[in-house]
């Protein structure tokens, strides 16, 4: 029972008074109260866990090169491309969920970051790919044009 009201303390929802002034009003025979208790906690648990759900990424599309050392993320939600060993980076928040790879895929962004003028075409083809750094077969040829330099490699969706 002990447990169950620590929980609720935890979550902000009982004070450490109020915790205690039901500790001493239970008897042995409060089931009633300590099953309430354990449905409220229950509820905020199952409530928590579905908004942490929601939020959730999930990574579709995977691309790396070894020239100069970039990779791309496609997510449901976002895409990500790191390029120049870490050097620079884009994050483009609330793309597309629809990712359809049966025929290849290419999408374009085009905005102005912190005054300076950011474009990016991505182009996924369904053809298959060497990765000349580690020399494993991917089934994606991927290109990636990023403020007019161009990075070439391999990916392949995640599974």
């Amino acid at each position: 029972m002990k447990k169950y009201l620590l929980a609720l303390a935890c979550f902000g929802l009982l004070s450490c008074d109020q915790i205690q002034k039901i500790d001493k009003q239970m008897d042995a025979d409060s089931t009633d109260i300590a099953n309430e208790i354990s449905d409220l906690t229950t509820g905020t648990l199952q409530a928590l866990d579905k908004l942490s759900e929601e939020g959730k990424s999930e990574l579709i599309f995977v691309a790396r090169g070894s020239e100069s050392g970039w990779v791309a993320e496609y997510y449901n939600d976002k895409f990500k491309l790191v390029t120049d060993y870490g050097k620079d980076s884009l994050i483009i928040k609330n793309i597309s969920k629809h990712f359809d790879l049966k025929d290849g895929y290419s999408f374009s962004y085009k905005n102005t970051e912190a005054g300076k003028e950011v474009r990016l075409n991505v182009k996924i083809e369904d053809k298959a790919c060497v990765d000349e750094a580690t020399a494993e077969k991917k089934s994606k040829t991927v290109t990636i044009t990023y403020n007019d330099k161009v990075y070439k490699g391999c990916g392949e969706e995640v599974k």
